[in-house]
């Protein structure tokens, strides 16, 4: 796998050396990854998605469906070739935000395990034709979900709060975020 810095702004990163995550239910159909390395299946060529280029982030999350999960209205930002959207409002202090970003450079195979990873708590999965793995930070208080897309884009969905598991387990958040956010996600 190639070694790659997934920096997605100073914010972004500043938080993925904060928080941490436990799991929840699972969307869509999993079954169990094939391998960390090289693989025969389709993904690790063009990926099982058609290009997001087109694709807005505050589309794969839409303001009601954030707001059912505690999150405040989602609105776009852009870090270089990635684009956001950031479900949160920097004048108010919140007890839960997240974030939806398009990354168009790196694909799935280039990315790295995010810094204070909780090892114990990573999931790797498949759903729905896609690899989709959880990241659990230490501490409880993040979680980044990494979702393949083609061989040169990937989506990223985070929650972050700003106290361990209040007011729940903070990857049963993103897992219901990823929930909504798979089936809008183009196919091939």
């Amino acid at each position: 796998m190639t070694q790659s810095k997934i920096a997605i702004g100073g914010v972004l990163l500043a938080a993925l050396v904060l928080g941490g995550c436990s799991g929840g239910p699972v969307v869509g159909t999993p079954t169990p990854a094939t391998s960390s390395g090289t693989s025969t299946s389709g993904s690790t060529g063009d990926g099982p998605g058609a290009s997001l280029a087109a694709v807005k982030p505050c589309e794969l999350l839409t303001n009601p469906e954030a707001a059912s999960l505690g999150l405040n209205a989602g609105r776009p930002e852009d870090f270089g070739k990635k684009r956001q959207c950031q479900f949160r409002d920097v004048s108010v202090p919140q007890p839960v935000t997240g974030n939806v970003t398009i990354d168009p450079v790196f694909g799935f195979d280039q990315l790295r395990t995010p810094p204070d990873t909780d090892e114990t708590g990573i999931r790797k999965l498949t759903v729905d034709g896609r690899r989709v793995n959880y990241y659990p930070a230490n501490g409880g208080t993040l979680c980044t979900v990494n979702i393949e897309v083609n061989k040169t884009e990937v989506v990223f969905v985070q929650t972050t709060l700003r106290q361990a598991n209040t007011p729940g387990p903070v990857c049963s958040i993103t897992e219901k975020m990823v929930g909504f956010v798979l089936p809008r996600m183009p196919k091939k």
